[in-house]
């Protein structure tokens, strides 16, 4: 796992300025536009920052697909946009883990499970995502079940060493913090999240869901999960806050 962390920072860092080199078309950013609300919204500025993530993203990633799918470049762009979301505010660096992205065009299966998987996230610094439930995810911006944003969160968490609920956090303090509200309540944030996320088996698939929830219906986890909002846009920073 350490060499697909060293992998990771080297085409990280190697892609970079050439991303600044390399700006998006007017075909990919009507394409944004047309299917994201949240980018369509952006100020001048934040487009800037954001389409140069999108860039690098692209660049410092291989993003292929199974035999039975065509990939574009189109579809490659669709993609980033989203998985860039997460970590617009805090750095690239969060996906240094994840270094191959495979597009597959439904469900798929895998050599670790036993079941058709809609995304996997790998130690091997492997990520998987099913094309159908991507535009599933998208065609519905607000209902809080994106497998883009749920994966990427999984590859957030690795970036700490372990699947284990705890992303990279800055001091010893916010660890305790995050392990208090995170980890030491997990049954019972599981029990109160039942009818809406039936199949949280651990701390790791909790923070994915908490963040598909946090980036797609924030108003509804601020007002049921006020700490738990507190906690992720503490460590995302998406939203500005009134104090």
């Amino acid at each position: 796992m350490k060499i697909n962390k060293i992998y990771g920072i080297i085409r990280r860092l190697v892609s970079k300025p050439i991303a600044h080199l390399v700006p998006l078309n007017r075909k990919e950013i009507e394409l944004l536009e047309y299917n994201f609300e949240f980018y369509k919204n952006l100020n001048h500025t934040d487009r800037k920052k954001y389409n140069y993530l999108i860039k690098h993203f692209k660049l410092s990633k291989s993003i292929k697909s199974s035999p039975d799918i065509l990939l574009t470049k189109y579809h490659k762009t669709f993609l980033a946009c989203v998985a860039v979301r997460l970590i617009r505010k805090i750095g690239l660096k969060h996906y240094d883990y994840i270094n191959n992205i495979i597009i597959f065009p439904d469900k798929f299966e895998t050599h670790e499970f036993s079941f058709k998987l809609d995304g996997v996230t790998g130690e091997n610094g492997n990520l998987g995502l099913s094309w159908r439930t991507i535009i599933r995810g998208i065609s519905n911006p607000v209902d809080g079940d994106c497998v883009i944003t749920h994966e990427f969160a999984h590859a957030i968490d690795l970036k700490s060493g372990d699947f284990d609920g705890i992303p990279k956090l800055n001091s010893e303090k916010d660890e305790d913090i995050w392990d208090k509200v995170f980890i030491k309540d997990f049954q019972q944030l599981k029990y109160e999240l039942k009818n809406l996320v039936p199949n949280i088996s651990d701390e790791s698939e909790l923070f994915a869901y908490l963040s598909e929830f946090f980036f797609e219906k924030p108003l509804f986890l601020k007002e049921k999960f006020p700490n738990i909002f507190i906690l992720l846009n503490k460590f995302y920073k998406e939203y500005d806050i009134e104090k």
